[in-house]
């Protein structure tokens, strides 16, 4: 039938017929019955191909000899086109075998002219027999597609019979628990239980789904290798028609990864909640860091204007200003390396290292500040004498023990120092120890990320940006290596730290010399050009180098320092501030090296981050030196510079 709801007393009918009599004779007597039919005509193969292509057909009526073309041709024609459509042959004489043969093939009756009378029942019939037909069809693809779906669905099924026996599991169910189907047949789904629930949570889950209910949970289980995993479990009992339970069924779906990606979302918002609490300290503490030591220098320098003064006061105003720098210079050391370290900008410089020096040149560096501590320091070299002579990153080895040692001093009001180094396999193993006020348990975890520290419980008292661990631990990183640290709270702490073991030629030692003496001179000579727009900076410039002997002229611009190089040739040396106002330093060298390519050049910057250097050099400037300015580096720079 064309639609579901379409009944047999309004049909649509194609009567294949070259008979305009016979046509008119079947019309009339089907037009006198209780059928509503509305009826086409075909005479030959063409027009009833042509009609059944474009329309559809409840019935189809055929004669069965006609002009080339027979009612086996026409059945072939209708089964090919419409197969659905039930095909009635109307004859005025067939054979009992033909009649027999046409069935076989797919007709579903047939009916002699000459007894019409038969044609309203076989039509009824034959729609009500291709009604169960399609009804059935549907069905069994309705039975395919949910097969199908159950079979390849993205979720574990299980059915059990009323008592909770597995009878059916699908193969998501085998892929998800390790399980097949064999396996468990019979069994009770219980084998998948973790332990994890109550008596009471199960006891909960049967009455839930054994009042007619649907029972929904999260749930963790048992894969048969005995990993457990987390479903989304949705069970409810199936009815018979008396509303008795004859099976359950149980839909789970795996949301392991689902429930990893929500507890790494909430520990990611966790974590960065804390991370902006914490910064908040730390900026706080850096705050703090740069106002105190900047409190006091101006403190005392606004004392050092009292004109009464005696000069052993006036000294220790000094001293204190001296010491509030430092540690101002302390704290802007951290910031410029945590930044480094932020970007990327470090990097690892090997070079063969004498490890009798380091711990020595490190033992006379703390001394003094344990003594004044009323501390012991103590050191041991651990190293037999062809050991001593290592490849490493010197800078990065000195600045991670003087992060621990500073902050070993710090955190111990008595006691005592000791830091070692020996050899153990194919590492080089250091530590610090102290007899301090310890870590507390629940920081251990937490001490070398950055802006950590600022948070301790204790830091408030003791002064320092918060910053030494995670430097120490980045470089210890970057030098393949690794940190630990066990301590315990008012009895001390002791970190180790190791690196790999790399040992260097002691003939080829390229360590040099960290402090180093300019050789004075009787006399010195010289211009020296002082592109510098800071007051106080070319005020301590111009003392320092009128003190040495030479020269100076000045310029407060990248422009005015471009012309001060044409009107004064005999200038020996340009000491560049590369950040002034309109023309910058770089610019400004580019312009003289255009009309001197001869005049060193000395670029200076507050900067110091990775790639100054070549930039400066990349513009036209011979050497580098960054701010603050140590005295002895920088003259003797300019020393080489115009020995050259």
């Amino acid at each position: 039938m064309q639609q579901n709801d379409k009944t047999i007393n309004s049909l649509s009918l194609l009567y294949l017929e070259d008979s305009p009599l016979d046509y008119e004779i079947i019309s009339e007597f089907l037009s006198e019955t209780d059928l509503n039919i509305e009826m086409d005509r075909a005479e030959t193969r063409e027009e009833f191909v042509s009609a059944l292509q474009n329309k559809k057909y409840d019935i189809i009526l055929a004669d069965f000899n006609l002009p080339g073309f027979d009612g086996f041709g026409a059945l072939e024609e209708a089964g090919r086109i419409t197969p659905e459509t039930p095909f009635i042959c109307v004859s005025g004489s067939i054979g009992e075998e033909t009649a027999i043969e046409l069935i076989r093939k797919g007709a579903v009756d047939y009916v002699l002219k000459d007894h019409p009378d038969r044609l309203p029942l076989v039509v009824k019939r034959a729609l009500e027999e291709a009604r169960e037909k399609r009804a059935r069809k549907e069905a069994e693809l309705q039975l395919k597609l949910l097969s199908r779906s159950i079979e390849q669905g993205p979720v574990s099924i299980v059915i059990t019979n009323a008592k909770g026996d597995i009878e059916y599991t699908n193969p998501k169910f085998t892929e998800i628990t390790g399980y097949e189907f064999a396996e468990v047949k019979g069994k009770n789904p219980s084998i998948l239980q973790s332990g994890k629930y109550t008596k009471e949570y199960y006891k909960n889950m049967w009455e839930t789904i054994l009042s007619g209910e649907v029972f929904v949970a999260e749930m963790v289980n048992k894969k048969k290798n005995g990993e457990f995993f987390w479903e989304l479990t949705i069970i409810s009992a199936v009815l018979d028609n008396q509303g008795e339970i004859t099976h359950f069924v149980s839909v789970m779906q795996d949301i392991t990864e689902t429930k990893k990606l929500w507890d790494e979302l909430v520990q990611a918002k966790e974590r960065a909640e804390e991370s902006d609490r914490l910064k908040s300290a730390f900026l706080a503490n850096i705050s703090h860091e740069i106002r105190t030591p900047m409190n006091g220098i101006l403190g005392f320098m606004g004392l050092l204007k009292e004109s009464d003064l005696a000069n052993e006061i006036k000294n220790q105003y000094i001293d204190l200003v001296n010491v509030s720098g430092h540690r101002l210079l302390h704290t802007v050391n951290d910031l410029v390396e945590i930044s480094k370290i932020e970007a990327g900008q470090m990097k690892v410089e090997f070079s063969s290292v004498s490890m009798d020096d380091t711990m020595n040149f490190l033992y006379q560096f703390f001394q003094k500040e344990a003594a004044d501590k009323g501390l012991e320091l103590t050191m041991t070299n651990g190293l037999k004498a062809n050991e001593k002579i290592v490849r490493t990153d010197k800078k990065k080895l000195e600045s991670i023990f003087i992060n621990l040692l500073n902050n070993a001093l710090k955190f111990t009001p008595e006691g005592s120092v000791h830091f070692d180094v020996s050899l153990l396999g194919d590492q080089l193993e250091f530590s610090v120890r102290d007899t301090g006020i310890g870590i507390p348990e629940d920081r251990m975890s937490t001490i070398f990320d950055r802006f950590v520290q600022a948070d301790l419980s204790y830091s408030k008292a003791y002064e320092g940006s918060g910053l030494g661990l995670s430097i120490a631990k980045a470089y210890i990183d970057m030098l393949e290596g690794k940190i630990w640290v066990d301590s315990k709270p008012g009895r001390g702490t002791a970190f180790y730290f190791s690196i790999p073991y790399v040992k260097a030629d002691p003939s080829q030692n390229e360590e040099e010399t960290e402090f180093r003496e300019v050789k004075s001179k009787k006399s010195k000579s010289g211009i020296i050009l002082v592109a510098e727009d800071d007051v106080i900076s070319f005020s301590f410039l111009k003392h320092l180098l009128n003190k040495a002997g030479y020269q100076l002229l000045g310029a407060t611009n990248g422009k005015d320092t471009v012309q001060v190089c044409k009107e004064h040739p005999e200038i020996s040396l340009i000491l560049m501030d590369i950040k002034m106002p309109g023309m910058n330093g770089l610019e400004a060298t580019k312009h003289i090296r255009k009309f001197n390519k001869e005049v060193p050049i000395i670029a200076q910057t507050a900067y110091a981050m990775e790639g100054d250097h070549e930039m400066v050099l990349k513009a036209g400037c011979n050497d580098y030196i960054s701010k603050p300015i140590a005295k002895l580096t920088l003259l003797e720079k300019i020393e080489q510079l115009l020995k050259n």
